[in-house]
């Protein structure tokens, strides 16, 4: 306290000679606290002037150094000084300034209210201060106001210097791997060749694969190596490891891979814990709260479109944020349109079950009204499986155009992701190679009878030389090209668009493959359920802006999907009263109906019905209440054509069980008296049309 010797001495008493006196030692950071020593000896230094005052047992608290003041939470040494002067032990506290103390009020008036409680004096460079004393009290809260806005205009300055730069794309902190700073704070891509193949490869397989974790694992199975740099003593060194699904997530995740300068991505948040400041930092803001951002500030491995386009994949992916308004990722399930149904009534998007045997069968249901707003039931719920097939087809249609084209372009995007990795692996070699080469001059120019180190460097070369033998084998061992397609090739290719179906179906071909393309085709599907006519109504919002009315029957309570339509069970169920079930199965298949299954009728499957639904046989012994036309006509005397007449004229009242299906004709309509009379007039040629001449005893079944 040069600049205050002997002001304010006349304040200590004996009473504050006979306790302790505190010296704080506080510097904001740890570079600070090992640079900035002088400050450090000046702080100290004040523990001579403790004892020139008179203080006898002087205590220096030190546990701060590199702790920032703006709070006291963080601070164990300032809770020390604190809980001291709290206990009535503390006759004087020494500070080289008050901002050593604080750097917030909060803290500052709290010190400064405990030592006017308990009497302890403060002292800093200027002069000894008694808080208790009203112009000393006003002195020192003039000083800790000042701290404080001194802390924040500094801050300010800062904040605003930083921001300045970075709206020029000129502050750069540190780059992620793959691109450098150039001498004229410029951003380029590395100039190390393996370095860059690798980062494109990082989103050429997400482009294939379309999740992170896939990429990820692709990575791991082919044993590719992923670049990093470790920052020792001795500065940056490029180091190559196995790589971890949070770096191959960062990649993705990082705006400057797309040729984009971005400021502000990171947020520091503040919390209350138990009565204490929480700050933790680095916390991901979403893009539209970003700072700054610098379209097209250098050359970039992919695209900004790209790159937009990759962050809504990540985002429908995961399970966290993947809620209203995004489909989520395609799992394993058989539920081929899960995540893309919305429910026409509230707008939600449908969940899916699986249920049945193995649970393999998938039923869609909107639960969020039910479960989260107390609604009695769930706005929708419904099978899945007739579902799928129908969307299915709707989805081959759109997509068989393409196929072929699609085909070869896979066979040739197949040759050159090989040809890719290829590369990348020859660059891998290339880099063994070197470093084998390398540790051989290192042990080369060691004095062999040095054994200490030339071992050691010996180990080295070997270990360099099993790494490039290592990567040498894999490169001998990866697969050969595919043959590019000949013309004859193509052709027969052009040849399997009808078996588009058929691959479609193969057992090959994997749920998450068919909910890939589906995604690709589909936005989204709007639904809802008539419950009167049991059908389910789906509107389809095709990517391109098209859209497709599609109905599918729903399954009634207790049907199941190859439970046979109710319409075709009562055709059969009236052609039972005429004919046999060897007759009725030509009729149903001529009127292209189908089985449960979507097969085509026989006998067996007629017979089968009929159990199944408890319809009786026909039977020709027993007596017959219902006749055909051909039986109606045999027994009048007259041709079918006439009977057909009668029926049309309603003088004989029949039916059919659906249109073009034989007539059924009670036997009771023959011996009513108009019949006859009719009948009659038939055969005595009164009634007679000119085309009776030419009427033929063939059956006339159908109209």
């Amino acid at each position: 306290m040069a600049r205050g010797k002997g002001m304010g001495k006349e304040k200590i008493k004996s009473c504050h000679l006979s306790r302790i006196a505190y010296v704080y030692v506080r510097q904001s950071t740890q570079y600070q606290a090992d640079h900035n020593l002088e400050s450090q000896r000046r702080q100290y230094q004040l523990t001579e002037q403790a004892k020139k005052i008179g203080f006898k047992d002087v205590r220096v608290i030190d546990e701060d150094l590199g702790v920032s003041g703006a709070s006291g939470s963080e601070r164990s040494g300032f809770k020390k000084l604190v809980a001291e002067v709290s206990l009535n032990k503390v006759g004087i506290v020494f500070g080289l300034e008050v901002s050593r103390f604080a750097r917030n009020n909060r803290d500052w008036y709290h010190l400064i209210d405990l030592c006017a409680l308990f009497d302890t004096l403060i002292a800093d460079q200027d002069g000894i201060y008694h808080p208790g004393a009203p112009n000393d009290r006003m002195v020192l809260g003039l000083k800790g106001t000042m701290s404080e806005v001194e802390i924040n205009l500094i801050k300010q300055r800062m904040l605003e210097g930083a921001k300045n730069k970075a709206k020029r794309g000129e502050l750069i902190y540190r780059l992620p791997v793959g691109l450098i700073k150039t001498e004229d704070n410029k951003i380029e891509k590395d100039p190390d060749k393996r370095v860059r193949k690798t980062i494109e490869q990082v989103f050429s397989k997400f482009r294939e694969c379309q999740s992170v974790r896939q990429t990820f694992l692709w990575f791991i199975e082919e044993e590719f190596s992923f670049p990093g740099t470790n920052y020792g003593k001795f500065g940056k060194e490029r180091v190559w490891k196995r790589p971890a699904y949070g770096t191959i997530y960062d990649v993705l995740k990082n705006p400057f891979y797309a040729g984009a300068y971005v400021y502000g991505r990171r947020e520091t948040r503040t919390r209350l814990d138990s009565d204490q400041i929480k700050k933790s930092s680095g916390h991901m803001k979403e893009m539209k709260d970003w700072e700054i951002i610098i379209d097209d500030n250098h050359k970039g491995y992919i695209s900004w479109d790209e790159y937009l386009k990759n962050q809504k994949i990540m985002n429908e992916n995961n399970a966290r944020t993947s809620g209203w308004g995004t489909r989520g990722k395609p799992l394993k399930g058989r539920g081929l349109i899960a995540g893309l149904l919305r429910c026409k009534r509230c707008g939600r998007k449908l969940t899916v079950s699986y249920g049945g045997k193995n649970s393999k069968v998938p039923r869609y249901s909107c639960t969020k009204a039910r479960l989260y707003h107390g609604e009695k039931q769930d706005c929708l719920s419904f099978g899945g499986m007739r579902l799928d097939e129908a969307v299915g087809k709707e989805v081959l249609k759109v997509v068989e155009p393409l196929a072929v084209d699609a085909s070869i372009k896979a066979i040739e995007e197949l040759n050159k992701g090989i040809e890719e990795e290829k590369k990348l692996i020859e660059l891998e070699l290339q880099s063994a190679e070197y470093e084998a080469e390398r540790a051989y001059r290192q042990y080369n120019k060691v004095d062999p009878e040095n054994r200490l180190v030339s071992a050691r460097l010996e180990n080295k070369w070997n270990r360099c030389l099993e790494r490039t033998e290592e990567v040498r084998k894999r490169l001998s061992e990866k697969i050969k090209p595919i043959s590019p397609l000949r013309a004859e090739e193509k052709k027969e290719l052009l040849n399997l668009s009808s078996d588009l179906p058929k691959l479609w179906n193969s057992s090959s071909t994997t749920n998450e493959m068919r909910k890939r393309i589906a995604r690709t085709v589909i936005k989204e599907i709007m639904c809802d359920v008539d419950e009167n006519n049991s059908l389910i109504l789906l509107d389809i919002h095709w990517e391109g802006g098209n859209h497709t009315c599609l109905e599918v029957r729903k399954n009634r309570t207790g049907e199941h999907r190859n439970c046979t339509e109710k319409s075709v069970v009562q055709i059969v169920k009236d052609l039972s009263l005429i004919l046999s079930d060897k007759a009725i199965a030509p009729i149903l298949n001529r009127l292209k109906l189908k089985t449960g299954a979507g097969n085509n009728w026989t006998r067996d499957r007629v017979r089968s019905l009929r159990n199944q639904h408890g319809i009786k046989p026909f039977s020709k012994v027993e007596k017959k209440e219902f006749i055909t036309l051909q039986d109606a006509a045999e027994k009048l005397g007259v041709c079918a054509q006439s009977v057909r007449s009668l029926i049309g004229r309603q003088v004989i009242n029949a039916r059919q069980a659906v249109s073009c299906a034989p007539w059924i004709i009670r036997k009771e309509e023959l011996e009513k008296e108009d019949v006859k009379v009719a009948v009659s007039r038939i055969k005595n040629g009164s009634n007679r049309r000119n085309q009776y001449s030419r009427c033929s005893k063939q059956l006339f079944i159908f109209q």
